[in-house]
């Protein structure tokens, strides 16, 4: 194994010098020959195939510059796009991420989760939303965990459903519809309570009292969303509202196995705006999360736990509705005029 001291010898220069080069130490107060005498550094641990041991590095500093992220799976495309975002962002401040998959199984999580500090990070975010927050916390204690999007203490920063539920209720009511189904995750989710109180309050302020059988448990999931919308269906409900794009994505099949269309019969809308929403049929109009700035929110406040800092208030942070072709004025009537009254 190529050392330090090896680069150190064949560039004529001190240990600690080696050192700085390669860990970019520094770097902004090199002159024009210190830089020179970088390039050679680099260049000769490039020649000798040099490989920084992070072992040893995290045994002499107590940090491993490594934080663990926990999701439920890798299949979900939602779950590769914030990976991404949370590698990118990490990476801008010399971190890396070592991803752990859950599979959401909540009875042997303690287990799982456990084995993350003798796996060298320096703190975890919790981003599989089928575990629950404060088991994640208690479990890795005393390291530094965050809850990623949700409803929690542990989670600097989430997407506003509240105001995602009401833009996306006053978009299908400015079409005309009146009765609107719902596809949300768990009961047991403090953020399906919010999208359900909402729901209630949004549609009760424009003269509607929905039935039970309009909203539904999806659980965040395409084959359960395909499972639980034929039973929206049959309470004559003409759009939809799906919390994520699977959801609405499943929902959309079920429309088309019971031999209706969408949107001529039943609306859609969705929320996420993954890669699929832009190539499904029709493309689905949903609410892009902002994905990079929810990742660079929980980097911003990792950094500042691993420095001791305290948790600071959780910041809510706005979507963007974007219209494609998954939504229309209802069938049975006309887009309601401006101003007009909603009508029962």
């Amino acid at each position: 194994m190529v050392r330090l001291s090896d680069i150190a010898k064949e560039a004529g220069v001190s240990v600690q010098t080696v050192s700085n080069v390669l860990t970019g130490r520094n770097k902004g107060a090199y002159g024009a020959t210190v830089r020179d005498r970088a390039e050679r550094i680099r260049a000769i641990a490039a020649r000798l195939n040099y490989r920084p041991n992070h072992a040893a590095r995290a045994v002499r500093t107590k940090r491993t510059r490594t934080i663990g992220l926990l999701v439920r799976g890798v299949a979900d495309p939602s779950t590769g796009t914030l990976v991404d975002a949370f590698e990118r962002a990490f990476h801008r401040h010399g971190y890396r991420l070592l991803l752990g998959i859950s599979g959401g199984h909540q009875n042997d999580a303690a287990g799982y989760l456990r084995q993350f500090p003798g796996s060298f990070v320096d703190g975890v975010i919790n981003a599989d939303p089928f575990l629950a927050a404060d088991l994640v916390v208690d479990a890795l204690r005393p390291l530094p965990v965050l809850s990623y999007n949700r409803d929690h203490a542990s989670c600097p920063a989430r997407i506003n459903y509240a105001r995602l539920t009401e833009m996306g209720l006053t978009y299908l009511l400015g079409l005309g519809h009146r009765r609107i189904g719902l596809l949300h995750g768990p009961k047991w989710d403090a953020t399906t309570k919010t999208v359900l109180a909402t729901y209630k309050t949004v549609l009760a302020g424009a003269g509607i009292k929905p039935m039970a059988a309009w909203a539904a448990d999806a659980n965040w999931e395409l084959a359960a969303a395909e499972r639980v919308t034929p039973g929206v269906l049959r309470t004559g409900c003409t759009a939809i509202l799906a919390i994520d794009d699977w959801s609405a994505l499943g929902a959309i099949q079920a429309i088309r196995q019971a031999g209706r269309r969408v949107p001529e019969d039943v609306s859609v809308i969705g929320a996420d705006d993954l890669p699929l929403a832009q190539i499904s049929e029709p493309k689905l109009t949903t609410f892009r999360y902002p994905y990079e700035a929810l990742a660079a929110k929980h980097v911003e406040v990792m950094l500042a736990r691993l420095q001791g800092q305290p948790l600071p208030p959780p910041a809510l942070l706005e979507h963007e509705l974007v219209v494609r072709q998954s939504a229309a004025p209802p069938a049975s009537s006309p887009s309601l005029q401006k101003g007009g009254p909603a009508g029962k």
